[in-house]
C-alpha cells in the first residue's frame, strides 16, 4: 500500500509547491519592486503611448500571461492599476 501512496503524495506536494510559488510570483513579489521604478515605467508608457498608455499596459500584461511569465504579469498588473489611478 505504501508503494502506491508515496508517488501520489509526492505529486500532490509538488503541485501544491508550484501553486504556492505561482501565487507568490503573481501577488507578492511585484510589491517588492520600488515605487520609483513603477513611476518610471508609467512615465515611459505615457511618454511613448500618450493617451493609449493604459492600452499598452494591458497589452503587456496580456503578453506576460500568454508567455506564462507570472512575475512579469504581476509587475504589469501593478503598473496597470497605478496607471488607472492616475488617469
Amino acid at each position: 500500500m505504501n508503494s502506491v501512496l508515496y508517488p501520489i503524495l509526492i505529486v500532490i506536494v509538488l503541485f501544491g509547491a508550484v501553486a504556492v510559488f505561482e501565487l507568490y510570483a503573481l501577488f507578492v513579489a511585484p510589491h517588492f519592486i520600488p515605487r520609483e521604478t513603477i513611476d518610471l515605467i508609467i512615465a515611459d508608457l505615457i511618454e511613448q503611448h500618450g493617451d493609449n498608455a493604459l492600452d499598452a499596459a494591458i497589452a503587456r500584461e496580456d503578453w506576460a500571461q500568454q508567455d506564462t511569465d507570472t512575475f512579469e504579469r504581476g509587475k504589469w498588473r501593478r503598473v496597470r492599476r497605478e496607471l488607472e489611478k492616475r488617469l
